[in-house]
């Protein structure tokens, strides 16, 4: 378990990791919505910070914000992964306990921080429940999360809960935004680059920054960004994989799985198999063929093995196509 305090985590000399490097240590400087950040500073300015549930998609910014929230009320916090936890719930409880009882090291109030809360086994939840009413008085606790209706009711009951989207009237703002901060980075590594290729390339990953950075910071080894940061994976990949599919060739759909699971977020791969759906399928096996991909699509999210994942639902579709 990660104990951090005020000012003693990513530094610009010690942090390679871009999306590390460079996350905002203040509300004002995270790229979020602008009336959402305006609630977040006045929490700030009040020095009234209630429990939070912070959720939405994937690197748009809610663990940043808790970070940055701590940071400038300068609180001790304990940051935990319920990713992390599984099995381990006595150790969890006795983090929490330890944590939660012994007096801030700067006086005032102690945070912590549960991200990706929805990967949280029930008898953590429920725990979690109980400490905040014992803690009330002068602990707080921030839950993050991409999926808010898998966290129980009784820890929505007690959290001001925000939902991280960008609004369609927002969307050409913060993309903006996105490629100002993504430009002044790779200028600040001395990267060289053509701006309509990042501006290409933020229409393709926007709203998740977190990837952004990490795919910009992958492509950039060589000391400059060109069009090759472009190539995803293609149509003839996927013509290719349903290939394998039409021939009942089992091997042949583990290859691919075990070659493509990292080189694609889930749920990119599983939209882009939707959007070849007219394509590969014939029109009585769509509808079914839709409701699989749904389903492992929202497995995707609580898996612990994506490839095993993307693999069984190529087999189903398999079955389907060959049907």
């Amino acid at each position: 378990m990660n104990i951090q305090n005020r000012n003693d985590w990513s530094s610009d000399n010690q942090v390679s990791l871009w999306s590390e490097k460079y996350r905002p240590k203040r509300v004002e400087d995270c790229v979020i919505p602008d009336f959402k950040k305006q609630e977040l500073l006045y929490m700030l300015k009040s020095n009234n910070l209630p429990n939070l549930l912070l959720y939405g998609s994937s690197g748009i910014g809610k663990t940043t914000v808790a970070r940055a929230m701590c940071e400038q009320l300068q609180c001790d916090y304990l940051f935990l992964n319920g990713s992390d936890i599984g099995l381990n719930f006595s150790e969890f409880k006795y983090s929490v306990q330890n944590y939660a009882s012994t007096v801030s090291l700067f006086g005032g109030k102690k945070v912590i921080i549960i991200d990706e809360a929805d990967n949280l086994a029930s008898n953590a939840m429920k725990y979690l429940r109980g400490a905040m009413e014992e803690y009330a008085k002068n602990r707080r606790f921030i839950f993050t999360c991409n999926y808010s209706n898998q966290i129980i009711p009784a820890i929505h009951s007690r959290c001001a809960v925000y939902k991280f989207e960008i609004k369609t009237e927002e969307f050409e703002v913060m993309k903006k935004q996105f490629i100002d901060l993504a430009c002044a980075i790779l200028d600040k590594e001395e990267i060289t680059y053509e701006l309509d290729v990042i501006e290409k390339f933020l229409d393709k990953y926007f709203p998740d920054f977190r990837r952004v950075l990490n795919e910009l910071q992958k492509h950039s080894k060589f000391g400059a960004i060109d069009e090759s940061i472009l190539e995803e994976t293609n149509d003839d990949s996927i013509d290719l994989l349903f290939d394998t599919l039409k021939q009942n060739d089992f091997d042949g759909v583990r290859y691919w799985s075990k070659s493509h699971f990292r080189d694609i977020e889930p749920s990119e791969f599983y939209r882009k198999l939707y959007d070849s759906i007219d394509n590969h399928f014939e029109k009585s096996s769509r509808a079914l063929a839709t409701i699989k991909l749904n389903d492992y699509c929202y497995k995707s999210s609580v898996v612990q093995d994506q490839e095993l994942n993307m693999t069984a639902c190529l087999l189903d579709l398999m079955e389907i196509v060959n049907a």
